[in-house]
């Protein structure tokens, strides 16, 4: 295997690769990177495609595929691991992805219940990233999350956010809107349901990147599928979810500053705008 040479990411060979696929590859061809992901496409001599993917950290996806059982999900195979590495191979899919469907807002309303309600029946008990499933459990990531950015900004590493700021994030992440949202029917979320995660195939919808899958209120899910697309998601889903959504921003934002990329940009504007916007909305 050879390190990636920027990031902290390994990456087997080609020859490594064409003993486990049986196949000589043609064509390799790096589709997107990422200082804790790397996603490769591999066309063989056969004519088969395959999608390559090696990631660190901040991920569960080896596991979840392990796992779960679902018409949503295509097939894929866990490679190698090892002490938060992984690589992984995952079936090409050929099928339009929903963000390129120029879908009216009905149809992509239609979409997301139809996937709010395939992936609560997902079997076999996968593993999930966070869990926000109950008001103690909301509470209990508000609190890490909150003193992990404040100890950003007592470092300095966060210039924009300021004190004041993780105080109204705290204030709002207990807004009674937000708790009522918590307290919802609670379920599987996919964490990242764009439309360049949703395919339509011949055979229904697949979904793709179950990397940082949530447990939490079911409603998440419709939200993030009808804002990717670019409607209201505030028409269909309590109101509460936006600053559910709102403070998983500042989370991921501070988590990858904090834990997975602290020599990287530093997410600073990212999350004084969300504390901004949250306090306009939720105070």
């Amino acid at each position: 295997m050879n390190k990636h040479p920027y990031y902290n990411l390994w990456l087997h060979d080609d020859r490594e690769l064409e003993s486990i696929l049986g196949c000589s590859i043609s064509e390799r061809i790096t589709v997107h990177e990422w200082p804790i992901s790397c996603v490769q496409q591999l066309r063989l001599a056969d004519g088969r495609r395959i999608i390559y993917k090696s990631q660190y950290g901040a991920s569960v996806e080896p596991e979840f595929y392990r796992r779960a059982r679902s018409p949503l999900m295509v097939s894929a195979q866990t490679i190698w691991e090892s002490e938060g590495h992984s690589c992984m191979l995952i079936d090409f899919i050929d099928a339009p992805q929903v963000q390129d469907l120029e879908l009216q807002e009905e149809e992509a309303v239609h979409i997301g219940e139809d996937l709010v309600a395939r992936i609560a029946e997902i079997e076999g008990d996968p593993p999930c990233y966070i869990d926000i499933s109950n008001t103690a459990k909301w509470l209990q990531l508000v609190d890490s999350t909150l003193s992990d950015l404040q100890s950003l900004v007592d470092e300095g590493k966060f210039l924009q956010v300021t004190g004041e700021a993780v105080r109204s994030l705290d204030r709002c992440a207990r807004d009674s809107s937000i708790l009522e949202a918590i307290a919802m029917e609670s379920g599987l979320i996919h964490g990242d349901l764009g439309g360049d995660n949703v395919f339509r195939c011949g055979d229904g919808l697949k979904v793709i990147d179950w990397q940082r899958p949530i447990r939490g209120p079911r409603e998440f899910n419709l939200f993030n599928l009808i804002s990717d697309c670019g409607f209201d998601p505030l028409k269909y889903v309590h109101g509460g979810i936006d600053g559910i959504a709102g403070f998983l921003g500042v989370r991921w934002f501070t988590e990858c500053k904090k834990r997975w990329i602290p020599q990287g940009r530093s997410y600073d504007g990212y999350i004084a705008e969300i504390a901004a916007d949250m306090e306009n909305t939720f105070t």
